[in-house]
């Protein structure tokens, strides 16, 4: 497992990128590019992900406890599983 606890990702291109299983804990998310990333079962508590662009991004299993996903654009390709407890969400991303 990497850990990335609160880096600052913001407006950063991301697209495709492999972080699996990371810990970002509390990282800024921003205005980023995450499209086709692959968050699948990432630790994201408290991440700050306003307005960036999830679609097609895989966040299953993923630990989105208290995380804020607000003014996100696009649908990831997967929440399966995800945990949302205290997320902020965009309907957006809740309707796929």
């Amino acid at each position: 497992e990497t850990a990335l606890d609160r880096t600052d990702f913001s407006g950063c291109d991301l697209r495709g990128a492999d972080l699996s299983r990371v810990s970002a804990r509390g990282a800024r998310f921003v205005r980023a590019d995450l499209r086709g990333a692959v968050l699948r079962s990432a630790r994201l508590v408290h991440a700050i992900m306003q307005k960036a662009r999830i679609e097609g991004a895989d966040l299953g299993l993923a630990n989105l406890f208290g995380a804020d996903l607000s003014r996100s654009r696009g649908a990831p390709s997967d929440l399966e599983g995800a945990r949302l407890a205290r997320a902020v969400v965009s309907r957006r991303v809740a309707d796929g």
